[in-house]
């Protein structure tokens, strides 16, 4: 009987002993897995950190250089609150920014077996990229040209007025048919720009007739979406400011019956609005060449017309 009672006195410690080595193996399991968690989301946090810093700072690169490297600190700073270390910097041709950063982490379990805190780590990079299609572009064209900076373009003919550099044949002012044919249209994609994508390379068909009214109304519209105090300049504007269109580049395709009815997309530039002018039938839209950057589909290989798209680029230059 003394016998017997030994043997399950003994059984019962025995399962003591492996109840606390089962607790304490699960102890650290949890640590292991609560705190790894806690780590994954603390460098997600810091990479979309850094991603969005790069971005914004690349941004700067295309209209106001100076403050690429400020605006990619200050966008860091406002989305990470804990970064440790973290280093912003140029890369080598000037064409976008690269950043590393370490941010702490606070375990949850892990300082039960003596880990109370640790770093994760991240880098990104963005890179301007030259746009080989775009969304929103407007329903004008300007001719394939080295355009400057200070020099009012004209963006759209009136009948009196007709620029040679721009000249489609009589009849037609500078407007393009994207999507379909009439004033109506016109008048929506120069307020709200086209919905669909333009690349280069595509045919698209000009838009005869002289739609003054369509224009005044489109363009004013435009103006007036700019809320910008003091109003956006071509040389100091706010990102994304409405009164920039994107407008395709082209070369034409010959004319027929003494007018250009189709001209071929050779790229895209962008433009600040400032006014349409001549009153009545004569109406006309001017506007100022700008380097800036949309959203659109990135290639190295596109021409440069000063309108750009950005990338992530993450593992290059790093």
């Amino acid at each position: 009987m003394g016998g017997l009672f030994k043997y399950f006195t003994d059984e019962q410690g025995n399962a003591l002993v492996l109840v606390a080595i089962s607790l304490t193996l699960l102890l650290a399991l949890s640590a292991v897995v609560v705190d790894l968690g806690l780590s994954m989301l603390g460098q997600e946090k810091l990479q979309h950190g850094l991603d969005a810093a790069v971005l914004a700072g690349t941004r700067e690169l295309v209209e106001h250089p100076t403050k690429a490297l400020t605006v990619a600190e200050n966008y860091l700073m406002k989305n990470i609150d804990t970064v440790s270390s973290y280093q912003i910097t140029k890369n080598a041709f000037g064409q976008g920014l690269d950043a590393k950063g370490l941010q702490k982490v606070n375990y949850f379990f892990a300082p039960i077996i003596g880990f109370i805190k640790g770093n994760v780590a991240a880098k990104s990079s963005a890179r301007v990229s030259n746009i080989s299609a775009v969304k929103r572009a407007a329903p004008l064209a300007v001719e394939q040209h080295n355009f400057s900076f200070d020099i009012p373009y004209v963006l759209r003919q009136s009948p009196n007025g007709f620029s040679f550099s721009n000249y489609l044949g009589p009849g037609n002012f500078g407007a393009l048919s994207l999507g379909q044919s009439g004033s109506s249209t016109y008048e929506d994609n120069l307020k709200y720009g086209y919905s669909e994508l333009l690349t280069i390379g595509d045919i698209v068909e000009t838009e005869t007739g002289n739609m003054a009214g369509p224009t005044k109304r489109g363009v004013d519209y435009v103006l007036s979406q700019c809320n910008s105090s003091p109003p956006c300049t071509p040389e100091n504007f706010e990102p994304g400011c409405p009164r920039i269109l994107l407008i395709p580049v082209y070369k034409d395709l010959g004319y027929v019956s003494s007018q250009v009815k189709q001209i071929e997309i050779v790229g895209f530039a962008s433009f600040m609005v400032t006014e349409t002018s001549g009153g009545g039938i004569n109406s006309e839209i001017t506007g100022y060449f700008v380097k800036t950057v949309t959203a659109g589909i990135p290639s190295d290989a596109a021409p440069d017309f000063g309108l750009h798209t950005l990338r992530l680029v993450n593992g290059e230059g790093q």
